[in-house]
């Protein structure tokens, strides 16, 4: 939305500026959005309120395999950084042979997905589950040990936010306001977008550092939180009745 704002043709600017300053409340997802907003608006009421996810589900579904499984979910599009996370593996093949499996979902893409599979060789590796619902993602959720999203543009990530809730440890770029919930050192590793270096690392990391998943996993689960619906209810109720009090003052 920035970026839409910021290139806009002066009339259309001057819509959308009349449009949120005189709304009642702008509810943002982030402080970087928040920060946004009071840049070029001057907004009557401005508050930060988290995104929501689902509570997490959990079932049977229990990790079998000994290697450690990356999990990529979203729309299969370069600007996710999904096809710079195939150009790793194929990049360190020798590396991670036997050690990681990448499971991918999503849609978008496809062809383009396969296609650099078959180019780089990767069919023992990397596994494409196509568009999963949401019985399915909560199974591959479970099954996963580390959640990766080395995406070029985002707002605030649901699927790392539920990848959190259900104990994973996260490795993104330092994009939007995925910063304020994954945090290195405590809950993940923040990379560059597009550097296939910190990729890398951040993989490896992992494989060389087994038993800090948990940790890192345990850390993630008390963050999201604030995130589940219990949480994100009462943050919405006190902006609603905050401006229904003032709507009764103004007109008392």
């Amino acid at each position: 939305y920035n970026l839409f704002y910021l290139k806009n043709k002066k009339n259309t600017k001057k819509l959308i500026r009349n449009f949120i300053n005189n709304a009642d409340a702008i509810i943002c997802l982030s402080l970087k959005w928040k920060d946004f907003f009071e840049t070029n608006f001057t907004p009557k009421k401005i508050t930060v309120v988290s995104n929501i996810i689902d509570y997490p589900t959990f079932s049977n579904s229990e990790k079998k395999e000994k290697h450690l499984t990356f999990l990529f979910l979203g729309y299969i599009t370069q600007r996710k950084g999904i096809f710079d996370l195939l150009k790793v593996l194929s990049l360190n093949k020798e590396k991670y042979q036997g050690k990681i499996k990448v499971v991918i979902g999503g849609n978008g893409e496809v062809d383009k997905l396969k296609s650099l599979i078959t180019k780089y060789n990767l069919f023992a590796m990397v596994k494409y589950v196509g568009w999963i619902s949401k019985k399915e993602k909560s199974n591959w959720f479970q099954k996963s040990d580390v959640y990766i999203l080395p995406s070029y543009v985002e707002g605030l990530p649901i699927s790392i936010l539920e990848a959190m809730s259900y104990g994973h440890p996260i490795i993104s770029t330092d994009v939007g306001g995925i910063a304020e919930i994954v945090k290195p050192n405590i809950n993940g590793i923040l990379i560059e977008p597009g550097n296939l270096k910190e990729i890398e690392s951040a993989i490896i990391f992992f494989i060389e550092h087994y038993e800090i998943i948990e940790k890192y996993g345990y850390e993630s689960k008390q963050l999201a939180k604030k995130h589940l619906p219990n949480s994100v209810m009462c943050e919405l109720l006190n902006v609603y009745n905050s401006l229904l009090i003032k709507n009764e003052q103004e007109f008392s």
